[in-house]
């Protein structure tokens, strides 16, 4: 799968962090420490660089951002032929399948 961005950099909010790192795409995140379980989750994400917004500089910024780039390429954390949201809509069409009486044992 090509990713649409090679890099994003986000407020480190657990969610956005979590969806890009499922999407295979690298994040470098800044917080002022306003979310502790936001901060401690997104320090987790192996393709996400957590940075103290506080203390940022532009150079700091800049060096995170590159060596995010440098760096290989994450895999995708959930291969969609196995995520839940397919797994879950075979077992509903294998459900709606039985009602209708074309399932297995009808």
């Amino acid at each position: 799968m090509d990713a649409v961005s090679n890099l994003a950099v986000t407020k480190a909010n657990r969610t956005a962090v979590r969806e890009l790192a499922a999407l295979g795409i690298r994040s470098v995140s800044t917080s002022r420490g306003s979310n502790p379980i936001d901060d401690a989750v997104v320090e987790r994400i192996p393709t996400n660089v957590a940075l103290d917004a506080r203390t940022l500089s532009v150079k700091a910024l800049a060096a995170a951002m590159s060596d995010a780039l440098e760096s290989p390429p994450p895999e995708i954390a959930t291969p969609p032929e196995r995520s839940p949201a397919l797994r879950a809509a075979q077992r509903l069409v294998y459900h709606l399948d039985r009602a209708q009486g074309g399932g297995p044992g009808n």
